[in-house]
């Protein structure tokens, strides 16, 4: 989903977090700290690595032999096989709609009962959970504007089961919540056997909220009808012991569902364009209404649109005049495999576009051709057929920046000049989730940062690739113009954006943590957005580029159409890059440690010899003091300490240059709050700075780093152009360009 709970936090932190930031750098680069070479991807990880290690690049060879060492796991089948009849009442906001449903039972475990999601439920009532945790309840002004979904009958195995469905609360909170429901089977599902569940049910959809609903003849069907929840054996993405995972739905979380395959019949009236999931199989005309068919293999989920305003456009992303052949040339040479491993696939790109913002079509389908583009070489060709992007109306953007199979929801707003990357950020983060939440099936429940955060992270090289990092404007209608021409100031790329939230953040939460459990929603938005995207560039910087690049794209390839968890994550690394990340992970990603380096202070001593009543062999003597003539030669007894006032560990280069212009560099691990460094017999220190190229992206505080003798208009420059910065976003997020 688009970045929602941390647009807010941005704000505050342009006036006070990226105060701290200094003017945007070169890419940062791996320090050196050792001349050992690469190790292959089968060699065991170090024993007991502390940080960073030179790696000489590989040959294609190498890399090759990387590539051929791990093949992608074979994925399991479909374990759900939905089909769907459903009609929608636009007058009563309603849907009655029939299912069947196929459950495999692919585990090796006996299932006592089924759970099924019924999100819909989460807008019946001030009393459900997600009612509780967001507040949202007093937007609801009418009857028409609450939701709901009722079971209306429940057949399994040709048993009516409808009298004994219950609703449950695995997560332990608001005994009235209704968004699980719970069955109990006559007979245990053996392993490895079906099962054939067949329902009725109504939904009333809501005025739009939480990425669903209508607003007025605008209709976002989404979580509307009764899902299965996901059986989990022991073992799998560290569960303890097997059982259904199904949450309720909560406000600071999303959704994880099992794969399948689906078959969806929607009838509406006549005069309505609609959208969905997947490929349009079918259209049937009736008096007053039409029926459209989808379908739609190994996704987990179905979501589709109706309006009749909507201005349908298709287009085709055709790879064959979209990509050169040095492009693919380039990564192929990355990732050790041929061309035509790499090669992608035609996908027809569905634009449901508003009439007043027709003049953006061309920007929509330019930033989607973009993410197909990019995402498919990185990690693997986009599979499905289709991509439909909705541009919903004024007065439903809550509906925009969504995600779905096949199917995303976008936004922008009129009048929003030519060259500001917004819009164009949405539609490419939107279609990434069809890799890291769709693809590869991240719970969002539990990992928001699987998801979310990888999305953000790939979304920012897109951006920072193919828009210039200039191309934000200030725009409030009449006045257009670029900020940084206005403020005189450099413009930041994503990752000075995602710093500037970890700088507000300051490690209140870990990233590995469910998504209710959250200090408040700021910090689930932190957390599940810029910080994880942080800490892939800071594993980016550490493995080097190229090493990283290359695991993620084994990641997706390896965990496509599974559930992986973030040590498995962590393992994928581990393997790639022949490295041993525990000290990393257990510090950043399980925990909530945070760094932030500074240079404590400078001391000094001439070494020339003492002066004073001095006690020798012919007895007492006076020595006048040499310190103080000014012919004495200088040369100190220097002591520098270095702190962490942070509460986690990276190692980090400390530079030191003296008065001739000398220069000395020291390694320094941060394992103790703090460290000496004594230089004797050398000129005065003129100067230390802590990781001068800015290796360590999550340092806290960047100002503390540096210390210089003598005072000049440095500092003040500094900070002028972190306040330029500060203000550079602030007008950005005022304007609505993000």
């Amino acid at each position: 989903m688009k970045r929602f709970g941390w647009l807010f936090v941005c704000i505050l932190l342009s006036l006070q977090g990226l105060a701290q930031e200094p003017a945007p750098q070169t890419q940062p680069q791996p320090q050196p700290t050792s001349t050992e070479q690469e190790k292959p991807v089968e060699a065991a990880p170090t024993a007991n690595p502390v940080g960073p290690e030179t790696q000489t690049p590989p040959t294609s060879e190498e890399i090759q032999a990387e590539a051929e060492q791990f093949e992608p796991l074979k994925p399991i089948g479909p374990v759900v096989d939905y089909q769907i009849e459903v009609s929608l009442d636009v007058e009563k906001k309603m849907l009655r709609g029939q299912l069947s449903l196929v459950y495999d039972n692919q585990s090796p475990d006996s299932l006592p009962d089924l759970m099924f999601h019924l999100y819909m439920n989460a807008f019946k009532n001030e009393r459900s959970t997600y009612m509780r945790e967001s507040g949202d309840g007093n937007r609801f002004q009418s009857e028409l504007d609450w939701g709901y979904i009722d079971i209306n009958s429940l057949q399994i195995a040709g048993v009516d089961m409808t009298p004994f469905i219950e609703f449950v609360q695995p997560d332990g909170t608001d005994p009235e919540d209704q968004t699980v429901m719970r069955v109990p089977l006559e007979t245990p599902l053996a392993a490895q056997e079906k099962l054939e569940i067949k329902a009725t049910f109504t939904t009333k959809l809501p005025r739009v909220i939480a990425r669903t609903g209508f607003y007025k003849d605008y209709f976002l069907v989404a979580q509307w009808f009764p899902k299965l929840g996901v059986w989990e054996t022991a073992g799998q993405r560290g569960r303890m012991q097997a059982g259904w995972n199904c949450h309720q739905f909560h406000a600071n979380t999303e959704f994880y569902a099992d794969y399948g395959n689906y078959q969806v019949s929607i009838s509406l009236p006549k005069d309505y364009i609609i959208g969905a999931s997947g490929s349009q199989v079918r259209q049937d005309e009736h008096s007053d209404h039409k029926t459209y068919t989808f379908e739609l293999k190994n996704v987990h989920d179905f979501a589709f649109t109706a309006s009749p305003h909507f201005l349908k456009k298709e287009r085709t992303f055709d790879p064959n005049t979209t990509i050169s052949g040095q492009e693919y040339q380039t990564y192929a040479n990355l990732f050790g495999i041929s061309q035509e491993q790499l090669q992608l696939k035609p996908v027809k790109m569905i634009l449901l576009l508003q009439p007043y913002h027709a003049n953006q079509e061309e920007r929509y389908f330019q930033a989607l051709t973009y993410a197909i583009k990019f995402f498919g070489l990185r990690y693997g060709a986009y599979p499905y057929e289709t991509i439909t992007v909705v541009d919903p109306p004024v007065g439903a953007r809550e509906s925009g920046g969504m995600e779905y199979p096949t199917f995303i929801t976008a936004g922008t707003r009129q009048n929003i000049p030519e060259g500001n990357s917004g819009p164009a950020e949405v539609i490419i983060h939107e279609f990434g989730h069809q890799y890291w939440y769709g693809m590869v099936g991240s719970n969002e429940f539990e990992e928001s940062w699987l998801d979310e955060g990888f999305n953000t992270y790939s979304t920012g090289l897109i951006l920072d690739e193919c828009y210039a990092p200039d191309a934000n404007h200030f725009s409030l209608p009449p006045f257009h113009f670029k900020i940084d021409q206005l403020l005189g100031a450099k413009p930041q790329d994503q990752k000075a954006f995602f710093r500037g939230a970890v700088v507000w953040d300051r490690g209140r939460d870990a990233l590995v943590r469910p998504g209710w459990k959250y200090w408040n929603r700021t910090s689930y938005g932190i957390n599940s957005y810029p910080k994880p995207a942080l800490i892939l560039h800071q594993l980016r910087v550490l493995l080097t580029p190229d090493v990283f690049d290359r695991a993620m794209r084994h990641y997706f390839q390896t965990w496509q159409f599974k559930h992986p968890s973030s040590y498995d994550f962590q393992t994928t690394l581990e393997q790639v890059s022949g490295r041993d990340l525990d000290w990393f992970f257990d510090a950043f990603v399980y925990g909530n440690k945070t760094t932030d380096y500074a240079v404590a202070f400078v001391n000094e001593d001439r070494l020339e010899n003492d002066g004073g009543y001095l006690e020798t062999n012919s007895g007492r003597t006076f020595r006048s003091n040499p310190k103080l003539e000014a012919d004495s030669p200088k040369t100190y007894t220097s002591t520098v300490r270095v702190e962490q006032l942070g509460t986690g560990t990276y190692p980090v280069p400390i530079h030191i240059r003296f008065a001739d212009d000398s220069e000395q560099v020291e390694q320094w691990e941060g394992t103790y709050p703090w460290h000496d460094y004594v230089f004797e017999g050398k000129p005065r220190v003129q100067s230390v700075q802590i990781d001068p190229d800015f290796t360590l992206l999550m340092d806290l505080n960047r100002i503390n780093n540096y210390w210089q003798r003598d005072v000049n208009n440095q500092a003040s420059q500094r900070l002028s152009s972190k306040l330029l910065l500060s203000a550079q976003n602030l007008l950005q997020l005022i304007a609505g360009g993000l």
